[in-house]
């Protein structure tokens, strides 16, 4: 949950009066909206707190904040208020802060309530197309895809009446035919792969594996981008990273920890809250309970690492952190500063290990 800020409260109920007065609002990029909220990336628990925000106010935006790109443009919109929880105070005081369960359920490594990433995430998915009608020129589809650099344009009449495709691809069937025109319908396919922005990203790879491409509409069925083999390999490149780091990580601690406690010892690590499931190796522990387990002097002191406890379990609970961003499919890649960290624990880990 954010901190009380006047600022930021003043800014979201001008929002809501000036939509309440059919006033035009400018559209605001994802980037400058997490700003609002002092952040910078929409990890889970992020996106749910600036919901909640947003609900108490009566606001929503769209698209949704979490499912599309970090620059792209989302527009505020009237929505059912929700009941605060907070008590009423005078206008500029704080709130009081609301009762909070004891244990925190943002603790431990969750797991999660849905996992994916959205076509609508993807930087493509949402920045435009330049299109050709059926009407227009050959002349005009190939000088489009020849000065931008694209293998394939839309061919719309509106919007959202897309009527098909044209290619190179397309363009070289037609000609090998013997088929000859001047009108962009003359060479397009009529039957074209298309997705939605909401619809989870591994959900589409096997259309662009097929295709090499989707086009891709938005919640109001409009056309509003091309997403390539190339741009889903791109993402999966940037994302592919993080996992690996993690997955080192993980298995460099858990070499360190297993030689070094008992069943007994790593049960009794468990989360309070997860009481009936059972601990036999150290595989069954999160990084939650990892850093429960080495908190205790004499279990750490067992390890006989020559690092500062402080420092080794706050970098677990860094790890910790990411890995739950990484693994709830955050839909912005972790920062530099980040896989910078979690690359030098990596070696520092595997040095450990080395003089262990």
């Amino acid at each position: 949950m954010f901190a009380y800020n006047p600022a930021r409260t003043a800014w979201l109920k001008e929002v809501h009066s000036k939509l309440q007065a059919k006033e035009a609002l400018e559209p605001i990029s994802v980037r400058q909206l997490l700003r609002r909220f002092g952040v910078v990336r929409r990890g889970r628990w992020i996106v749910e707190d600036i919901d909640e925000e947003f609900a108490k106010h009566g606001i929503t935006t769209e698209p949704h904040i979490g499912e599309t790109w970090y620059d792209a443009p989302v527009e505020f919109m009237l929505a059912e208020p929700i009941k605060s929880t907070f008590l009423k105070v005078a206008d500029g005081a704080a709130p009081a802060a609301r009762h909070e369960p004891a244990v925190s359920p943002r603790v431990e490594d969750e797991p999660m309530q849905e996992i994916g990433m959205r076509v609508g995430a993807l930087k493509t998915a949402r920045c435009g197309v330049i299109s050709v009608s059926p009407t227009d020129t050959l002349a005009k589809a190939e000088s489009l895809m020849h000065l931008n650099d694209y293998s394939q344009l839309p061919v719309l009449t509106t919007e959202r009446t897309l009527k098909g495709v044209v290619s190179w691809r397309t363009i070289g069937h037609t000609r090998l035919e013997g088929r000859s025109g001047a009108e962009v319908r003359e060479f397009m396919e009529a039957s074209v792969p298309v997705v939605n922005v909401r619809q989870s990203v591994l959900d589409i790879v096997g259309d662009i594996i097929r295709h090499g491409f989707v086009f891709v509409r938005d919640e109001h069925e409009r056309v509003t981008g091309i997403v390539s083999a190339t741009d889903v390999s791109h993402e999966f490149l940037v994302r592919l990273e993080p996992f690996e780091l993690l997955g080192d990580i993980e298995n460099s601690v858990r070499r360190l920890i297993a030689p070094h406690f008992t069943t007994e010892e790593l049960t009794a690590a468990r989360a309070p809250s997860d009481t009936l499931r059972k601990v036999e190796d150290v595989h069954d522990l999160s990084f939650g309970e990892y850093i429960r387990l080495l908190e205790v002097p004499d279990h750490w002191a067992r390890l006989g690492l020559s690092v500062d406890k402080a420092s080794f379990v706050a970098m677990l609970g860094e790890v910790r952190d990411a890995r739950n961003d990484v693994m709830h499919f955050s839909p912005d890649p972790l920062e530099a500063a980040t896989l910078r960290k979690l690359r030098a624990f990596s070696r520092s880990l595997q040095s450990m290990l080395r003089r262990h």
